[in-house]
């Protein structure tokens, strides 16, 4: 219950409320498959007075990191999988936040208690589906629960902040779901195969313990394939791809399109999300999206159906051949050659390399003298190797010599920088220089600035 003199107010004493929704939710109860509503909070007009909270959201996995996950000729993966309950309902907001959740319908207080003639707000009290900060609280929660109660290696975790892991054991922890791959040896894979890992035992041990129902109907121990990010993940293959219905899905999409010739901003948009995300798991094939952006720009503006163009039509079709292709194949080895060739029609040029070089094109320099005159920095100030070779000069003078002398990347072609009209004193030259990565042109300098 949140009261008159409680809710949150704008700068002008308005009350700041809001609104709800909700979409179908297919849910299995005693073993029958039931139609339920998920609740959603359409919390925008809270969230625009609101900040983003620091939390664990930024370590949030994205599928397309699983293209790293190397798996030997002799492995399999093992998937074990468990998924928290309603998990943005099991945890409290401090009593105070619910005076920004608060909903615009009023309500008798008599539902919570009180005196049936007074009218209150009613707030939500736990993790609200739709806040600003959500996820990132979430995320916080629940990997504090894997990592910290129940003491699996953080080292072992996929995250967009951090080096793939090495371990055998891979961690993906998003939001409601904790998901461990085991890469096993093919002749244990039988005897593995079922049980469940030491790591996923002590998350069920946590969470029974803090009294956090687990989803049955999704939990996986030792499964050979199982459902990963919205995908499929084929541990005795080696795959992982969008899930069946999706591609189903997909291609149904994109054959109606194709038939019709007709489409709507949201009907586009539909399509190349759905797109997309099957794309994540074959990235190289996001490359010929390009015109049915301009035919939804079109459609937006048009406020209806639009013709979609021949080349919109032709991108269509290319996404529905190239559908089986859209997966990782995690058994892919490393080509021990490479080979390039030049991009003319008749291939002028080529090579091939099967070794990398001995000796790497850096340079080792401490950096407390200017690597080419020897001198300190206080006039002008640092300047890296624009090729980044690992040495620190003093001057423009010294770049210049450097890179036409010792520098081992002065071969390397990088944007060049040049400066008209500025005088003798060339600050913008010298901006550029210091930033790095631009050679700077040569030019006389009568004097140069203080850095």
């Amino acid at each position: 219950m949140v009261r008159s003199d409680e809710v949150f107010r704008d700068a002008r004493g308005l009350p700041v409320v809001n609104g709800a929704g909700a979409v179908k939710k297919i849910k299995k109860i005693g073993g029958e498959e039931r139609e339920l509503q998920r609740f959603i909070s359409i919390l925008v007009p809270s969230n625009s007075y609101q900040r983003n909270m620091p939390g664990d959201d930024d370590h949030l996995p994205y599928l397309g990191q699983m293209a790293m996950m190397e798996v030997d000729i002799d492995e399999d993966v093992l998937i074990d999988s468990e998924d928290l309950t309603s998990c943005f309902n099991l945890f409290r907001v401090p009593p105070k936040w619910s005076a920004c959740f608060a909903f615009a319908k009023k309500v008798s207080a008599r539902v919570f208690g009180g005196h049936r003639d007074e009218m209150v707000y009613v707030g939500m009290s736990v993790v609200p589906m739709g806040w600003i900060n959500s996820v990132a609280l979430m995320q916080t929660v629940v990997r504090s629960l894997v990592f910290t109660r129940s003491r699996v290696p953080e080292d072992s975790e996929v995250s967009k902040l951090k080096w793939f892991p090495s371990d055998d054991s891979i961690s993906v922890v998003y939001l409601d779901s904790y998901d461990e791959l085991r890469k096993v040896s093919k002749g244990y894979r039988e005897v593995l195969s079922g049980e469940i890992s030491h790591r996923h035992q002590r998350f069920v041990n946590t969470c029974n313990e803090l009294k956090l129902p687990l989803n049955e109907g999704k939990r996986l121990v030792g499964a050979i394939y199982g459902s990963l990010q919205g995908g499929g993940f084929d541990g005795a293959a080696g795959v992982f791809e969008a899930s069946p219905d999706k591609k189903v899905g997909l291609l149904t999409l994109a054959m109606t399109l194709m038939a019709t010739g007709l489409a709507t901003e949201f009907e586009i948009r539909h399509f190349v999300g759905k797109l997309i995300f099957t794309m994540a798991f074959r990235r190289p094939t996001m490359s010929f999206l390009e015109t049915i952006f301009v035919d939804m720009r079109k459609a937006q503006s048009a406020r209806g159906k639009v013709q979609l163009s021949k080349g919109g039509l032709e991108e269509i079709m290319i996404s529905a051949i190239l559908l089986p292709l859209m997966a990782m194949n995690l058994r892919a080895q490393m080509d021990r050659e490479v080979t390039i060739t030049d991009a003319s029609p008749t291939g002028g040029g080529g090579a091939v390399s099967s070794s990398f070089k001995d000796v790497l094109d850096k340079l080792q320099h401490d950096g407390q003298r200017c690597h080419v005159c020897e001198g300190g920095y206080e006039k002008f100030g640092k300047f890296s190797c624009p090729a980044g070779c690992g040495v620190v000069l003093c001057s423009l003078s010294c770049i210049w010599n450097h890179r036409k002398g010792q520098c081992p990347r002065r071969d390397y072609t990088l944007p060049r920088f040049g400066e008209r009209f500025a005088g003798p004193r060339a600050r913008l030259t010298h901006e550029v220089a210091r930033m790095g990565g631009f050679d700077v042109q040569e030019r006389r300098l009568c004097s140069e600035p203080a850095s």
